[in-house]
């Protein structure tokens, strides 16, 4: 297949260690350009392997086959797009994802199957060494796919283009009730509003298995419960409904969701909301123009010690987006390019590269030359890895915190404090004695003054205050700050850079924590907490 028959990928990935403020460890390049089926042909799905370094983009490829267009599936390489995988012979395609029903991952691919070239493919299809297998499923044409377990292990699970939501136990299809109206289940995820793991469903219905519920809704294991009142999306042919992203811990834990409606629990939205377990918040409201729909979802932390953050994709009345959301307020990822189209968004660890990247949409336009096909622009940041070495994590794998405080493991924080979650603190720049860029970034802890100091040495794990204290003296106390937002940093503007406060005259490991205020009524009496350390190697 020459380069003009390959399909077009626009997607983000962005890194949890990606770029302080304060260092300038990357920057944006062009890619070369991608080519698609007309408008029909844009990206409309990805898949991430659950190690996170194998990604596969799905979007509609070359044209010509009776009017029809023909998913093409292609793997990342360390410099290219490649491998192309055409499962089907013609048609749409609603989805590609990883999955594991407990006998091991594997790429899956599902639409509508269609072929002008008898026999016709199945419409659910599985990657094998030697090709694309077809698979059996019990709605005939999938429209979302996903593997949940419920407690009694991993099962499929299926909602069909004829409206039917099946799981299947142990091979045998067991109905979890119908969506109205057809077609309107556009995607599955897992999400714990803190009661543990649910499924959910989200699309463009009104109603699913009998029950009014507007958008989304939470399977309790024998019924299907609406979220209060839900969203209004509008259903079309381009938008596919609904997208939904579940960031299960930290302060910005919630169950979000993006697409064409404008509604969330009958309050403003402009197409972006967040549900907190108990009630919807619209956070599209304060983007400034109207959101046209969204294209992508994903949680990352952009590395200026502020912590995990929503960013979303999408598009506005007038270009693209690529923005991210803090909790209270948006902004722009610094450099990253606006565009006419926003796609999809999804965290990767491309090959060859320190730490994860970004990739963004860039500009979409027709081809004079070949009237079927559009130019799809690329761009790509390469972001930069975390110094030193994370330790002493308050969620109780090596002891427990002092009053069963855990946090969760994924926070790699220390104990949890009163808002529910551990502070962090991440080292960032270069540990260099002649090139001192270090920073420590502190994230996720209260608005309160907080004290960055070093150790000369570790130790295991003690419970102090309401944390884990595992540094040990001699000590040097840098500086007290004030967080913001719960994140903070030494050194700001006017500090002295950590080896000189630190007295570093020589090679060698140090260690570095962050102890803050916490309410004394949420734990022990005390009214303090940890982060966890960090350590690092101090070079010549």
């Amino acid at each position: 297949m020459s380069s003009m028959l390959r399909s077009a990928l626009c997607l983000a990935a962005i890194s949890a260690s990606a770029i302080p403020a304060s260092a300038q460890c990357g920057d944006w390049r062009d890619l070369s350009p991608m080519y698609a089926c007309g408008y029909a042909g844009l990206p409309y799905h990805f898949a991430v392997d659950a190690a996170g370094d194998e990604l596969y983009s799905g979007s509609q490829g070359f044209c010509g086959y009776h009017g029809g267009t023909v998913p093409v599936v292609e793997r990342l390489g360390a410099t290219s797009w490649g491998g192309d995988q055409n499962g089907f012979d013609e048609g749409f395609g609603y989805g590609l994802a990883f999955l594991d029903d407990g006998t091991g991952e594997a790429l899956y691919q599902w639409g509508t199957g269609r072929s002008w070239n008898l026999p016709a493919p199945q419409p659910f299809q599985k990657l094998m060494p030697g090709g694309w297998v077809d698979v059996s499923n019990p709605v005939g044409i999938p429209t979302a796919v996903t593997v949940f377990d419920d407690g009694s292990g991993p099962k499929f699970h299926f909602a069909g283009l004829s409206g039917a939501i099946v799981r299947l136990d142990n091979g045998v299809p067991q109905s979890l009730g119908f969506a109205v109206p057809q077609e309107s289940v556009t995607g599955f995820l897992s999400h714990d509003d803190g009661s543990g793991p649910a499924l959910y469903a989200v699309g463009s219905f009104t109603s699913i298995g009998g029950v009014a519920a507007s958008g989304v809704a939470r399977w309790n294991g024998t019924a299907w419960n609406a979220l209060g009142q839900g969203v209004n999306p509008t259903s079309s042919f381009w938008d596919r409904g609904v997208r939904a992203l579940s960031i299960p811990h930290g302060p910005m834990r919630g169950l979000y969701l993006g697409g064409n409606f404008t509604l969330a629990g009958g309050l403003p939205a402009n197409g972006i909301a967040r549900w907190d377990g108990i009630a919807w918040q619209g956070i599209g409201t304060s983007m400034g123009e109207t959101v046209q729909t969204v294209g992508g979802l994903t949680w990352f932390d952009e590395g200026r010690g502020y912590g995990p953050r929503l960013v979303v994709s999408g598009r506005l009345q007038t270009t693209g987006f690529l923005r991210t959301w803090d909790g209270s307020q948006w902004s722009s990822i610094p450099g990253a390019l606006v565009e006419p189209w926003g796609g999809p968004v999804a965290v990767f660890d491309r090959p060859q590269t320190p730490g994860l990247d970004l990739f963004a949409c860039g500009f979409v336009h027709p081809l004079p030359q070949y009237p079927d096909y559009v130019e799809v622009m690329t761009y790509s940041f390469e972001a930069c890895d975390l110094t030193g070495e994370l330790y002493c994590f308050g969620d109780g794998s090596v002891t427990a915190c002092p009053c069963g405080n855990d946090s969760a493991p994924a926070e790699r924080a220390g104990c949890q404090h009163s808002l529910g979650y551990g502070g962090a603190v991440r080292a960032r720049g270069t540990a260099r004695l002649t090139n001192d860029t270090l920073v420590l970034a502190g994230s996720a802890m209260t608005n309160s003054s907080v004290l960055y100091f070093q150790g000369m040495n570790s130790h295991a794990p003690i419970p102090f205050g309401d944390g884990l204290k595992c540094t040990s003296g001699p000590f040097v106390r840098f500086a007290t700050k004030m967080n913001v937002g719960g994140a903070s940093q030494y050194p700001d503007a006017g500090d002295q850079p950590v080896s000189v406060r630190g007295h570093v005259n020589a090679p060698g490991t140090r260690h570095y924590q962050a102890r803050y205020r916490n309410p004394p009524a949420f734990c022990t009496e005390a009214t303090f907490n940890y982060t966890n350390a960090v350590e690092i190697l101090w070079e010549p």
